[in-house]
């Protein structure tokens, strides 16, 4: 049974990864008003922000996770300013993001991380690091606490200069193979496009702090391990599923 559940997780994953090679480039258009261009920024900025996917326990020492993840972000596919980025009257209601991700425990309850994700046929490459401090370890009683700093960055996409920022608290408690955790923080993000070919009739320049928070939960069957995540931040859902090899 535990076999039968983590070969249905990979065949999700790799459905998730064949589904975005109907992905379509993004670029930035004389189309853009100035609030198109902040609600597509609120958009784009979660969806390449950095998911914690993982309790708020720490790996150890010298734990390593290795990972593919699949996310799906909720955008407003009906709206002008995704028509505007994509060049295409019929948007998918949802923006579909594999990546691989490594995190590696250090002393102290110090995890690292790093992820990488590029859709497949479309521009939008996505790079990103982590750093998480477990402050309580936790036990057989006490759940364990940690707070995360992170950082993205958008790659690939003409003209449109991203990054996000992101600190949350997040707390977790273990039973078995079943981890449930959740959190919640803030997501600064900054989006600019620049060098434009055109003189843009009004500024697409955008820096703005959103709110966020997530619930998840991780299911170990000895060295693998599956995580799915829900996550909400500026008004947009992301579902996340994450397969993981853990040493």
């Amino acid at each position: 049974m535990k076999r039968s559940i983590v070969w249905n997780l990979a065949l999700i994953l790799i459905l998730g990864v064949s589904s975005a090679l109907a992905g379509v480039d993004i670029e930035i258009t004389e189309d853009f008003t100035e609030d198109g261009f902040r609600k597509l920024s609120e958009e784009i900025g979660f969806a390449i922000s950095y998911f914690p996917l993982a309790p708020a326990e720490g790996l150890g020492v010298p734990g390593v996770d290795i990972s593919i993840q699949v996310r799906g972000i909720n955008i407003t596919e009906d709206s002008d300013y995704w028509s505007s980025a994509t060049q295409e009257t019929d948007v998918s209601s949802y923006l579909i993001v594999p990546a691989l991700q490594v995190r590696v425990g250090l002393p102290k309850q110090i995890d690292i991380g790093a992820f990488y994700a590029m859709v497949p046929d479309s521009n939008v490459k996505i790079q990103g690091a982590e750093v998480k401090w477990a402050f309580l370890k936790g036990g057989t009683v006490t759940p364990a606490l940690a707070a995360r700093a992170a950082y993205t960055r958008l790659n690939g996409v003409d003209h449109l200069e991203m990054n996000t920022k992101g600190i949350d608290l997040s707390i977790s408690k273990g039973f078995t193979f079943f981890t449930p955790y959740a959190g919640a923080g803030l997501l600064s993000v900054r989006s600019e496009a620049a060098d434009l070919p055109f003189t843009p009739a009004v500024p697409l320049d955008e820096s703005f702090i959103m709110g966020r928070y997530f619930a998840g939960a991780r299911f170990t069957f000895g060295i693998v391990a599956i995580v799915a995540e829900y996550d909400r931040g500026g008004g947009v859902d992301s579902l996340t599923a994450k397969l993981s090899l853990h040493f």
